[in-house]
């Protein structure tokens, strides 16, 4: 019998869950974890576009924070193989039958990548690659999946001092995936096409102001620790001097990463 695949969906505030669902091109079963002004959990069965029968569970929190709705799905899955998702992600036909065939391909495999850029869309199942963690510093979480089993025998989890809604800019799913990699899971990226983001504003990033930098600091130091951590700021701030010279100087860029690295709590 294959595996079970479970899509583990944060959300803020959704409402209209029937038309929701039905956005989304499902093609299994699905946590989602809606963090509003409720307390509460529902389940019920929805029927997908093609007629296909699939469990959605619900959890509402008034807890805040995308690490700690990252978390909370962790605890309460019950699909072998997870699928972290956003609101805002539209998926692929056969989504779940790729990702399925792809672990049972590759049985070794604990946590595989996929492309969520049509710009990467590829077919073949057999193009998987092992990455190190110079390819988790390149990865986002709605990319990941993951053997449950796995993830809750080595007691991992999501960082909830990082990440949206907690003030201190993103990068909870590199160490997230660091923290794997230090425990000896093996991690693969797929070119296979999954999904696909709709283009909505992100909720942390507004250009790059004193507290992008700060936060980029900080989450260098949470990652990577302070000496690899300084090595990285540094190469950042050359090669990305392109993208934000229309609003900080690099010396400035610098300095307010520096002062995340090392003084930020």
């Amino acid at each position: 019998m294959e595996p079970k695949l479970e899509v583990l969906m944060s959300c803020m505030f959704l409402n209209d869950v029937e038309d929701f669902l039905s956005s989304k091109n499902l093609e299994s079963d699905i946590l989602i974890i809606n963090q509003c002004n409720e307390v509460g959990s529902q389940e019920f069965y929805f029927f997908n576009n093609q007629g296909e029968k699939y469990l959605a569970r619900i959890i509402s929190t008034k807890d805040r924070g995308l690490s700690k709705s990252r978390n909370l799905a962790i605890a309460n899955a019950k699909g072998e193989i997870l699928l972290i998702s956003d609101q805002d992600v539209i998926f692929q036909k056969n989504y779940s039958r790729n990702i399925v065939k792809t672990y049972e391909k590759n049985p070794e495999a604990d946590i595989i990548l996929f492309s969520v850029s049509s710009n990467n869309k590829h077919d073949s199942q057999n193009s998987l690659k092992k990455i190190g963690f110079v390819g988790a510093m390149r990865a986002k979480s709605i990319e990941t999946t993951l053997k449950s089993e796995k993830i809750r025998n080595s007691g991992l989890r999501f960082d909830e001092a990082m990440g949206a809604g907690t003030g201190n800019g993103s990068g909870e799913e590199n160490k997230f995936l660091f923290d794997c990699l230090k425990k000896n899971l093996q991690i693969f990226r797929s070119p296979i096409f999954i999904a696909e983001e709709q283009a909505t504003g992100s909720t942390w990033f507004s250009g790059y102001t004193k507290d992008y930098f700060i936060n980029r600091g900080y989450s260098s130091r949470k990652i990577l620790g302070k000496f690899l951590g300084l090595l990285y700021v540094i190469e950042w701030s050359l090669a990305k001097f392109h993208l934000y010279k229309e609003q900080s100087s690099f010396i400035k860029a610098l300095y307010f990463q520096l002062w995340g690295l090392y003084k930020k709590d």
